[in-house]
């Protein structure tokens, strides 16, 4: 009876270290899981390489995503061709992550990521770009129509009694999409000068990101010569282009040139007086709020579909404290 007993007893007690063993997998699994509910939430922000806008609105989403317990993922793009923005966008889709982030104008494409997001259950949100889908695509992003009053309103100071004879250089848009982004900028820039007898636009330009844009540009603004003194240029990419040809042409101080955008060369140009002054979004503040919205999404919060973005005037008084909290701290 004994050595049955012992037997039963040693059986007994393997059988208990067995659903020791599986009660604390278990538990240990589920806790995982909880664990990755609440802090293992994927984003993929895709951004340019060469900006130095884009470089802070990297840095700054990498510190909310600590903030937020988000895992982010920053993919840069040396080139924005509309191909590579489709094929790192197609692929973030169903890369598995939760979220996506990337600035877009142009609304066929837009809507075509927008569905196959949906399908794939990945929340999709823009930055510096036109909401075209208010409804159901979240933007962070500067008010487009404050973005033109601000860049009007330099334009008049930068004129000063001589009044504004402008030309207005936007970034081009796709053949046959009209741009609500760009219209409204113009709508801003047109309400300053409305206020004002002696301020006009006296040609409209777009030009691309492209080699050759520069050289493109200049050659249009060689036949418009004595036409203009005020350059408005709200393509970020052209500014410094814009200003060097000022500088080759020897007009500085004879043409006053307004940009959008915080590249390194355009805030360069500003302190050395080339550039009157740009108008840029708080990069810091985007990728926060790319960020922020991701955690209000997956917590099953509202939210707002368009979280403005604060934007900054930079002139040649201001520019050096600009200098050395975007330049310094750069990367």
């Amino acid at each position: 009876m004994s050595r049955k007993y012992m037997l039963v007893s040693i059986g007994f007690l393997v059988l208990m270290v067995v659903l020791y063993i599986q009660l604390f997998l278990f538990s240990s699994v589920g806790q995982a899981e909880v664990t990755d509910r609440q802090h293992g939430s994927r984003m993929i922000v895709i951004s340019k390489d060469n900006d130095l806008i884009y470089q802070h609105l990297r840095k700054s989403t990498v510190e909310a995503a600590q903030q937020y317990h988000i895992n982010v993922e920053n993919q840069t793009l040396q080139s924005w061709e509309s191909t590579t923005l489709r094929d790192s966008v197609v692929f973030a889709i169903y890369s598995g992550a939760q979220a996506v982030a990337f600035q877009s104008n142009d609304p066929v494409f837009t809507q075509e990521m927008y569905e196959l997001a949906s399908e794939q259950g990945v929340q999709l949100i823009l930055y510096e770009s036109e909401n075209y889908q208010r409804d159901t695509i979240p933007a962070v992003s500067a008010n487009s129509y404050s973005i033109g009053t601000n860049t009007g309103q330099l334009a008049i100071d930068a004129s000063g009694e001589e009044g504004c004879k402008a030309v207005l250089v936007l970034e081009k848009t796709q053949e046959g999409i009209p741009s609500t982004y760009q219209n409204m900028k113009v709508q801003g820039i047109m309400e300053v000068f409305g206020q004002h007898d002696d301020a006009e636009i006296v040609q409209t330009l777009s030009t691309e990101e492209e080699v050759y844009a520069g050289e493109k540009l200049a050659n249009t603004l060689e036949g418009l010569k004595n036409t203009y003194n005020t350059i408005i240029c709200l393509n970020a990419y052209t500014v410094p282009l814009i200003a060097q040809q000022v500088i080759d042409s020897n007009l500085v101080d004879k043409v006053q040139i307004i940009g959008y955008g915080m590249q390194q060369q355009t805030l360069d140009y500003v302190n050395r007086g080339v550039i009157y002054g740009t108008v840029t979004p708080d990069p810091d503040q985007m990728g926060n709020d790319i960020v922020a919205m991701l955690h209000t999404w997956v917590n099953n919060h509202s939210y707002d579909d368009n979280m403005p973005v604060p934007l900054h005037t930079i002139t040649r008084e201001n520019v050096d404290k600009f200098s050395r909290l975007w330049l310094e701290t750069e990367q």
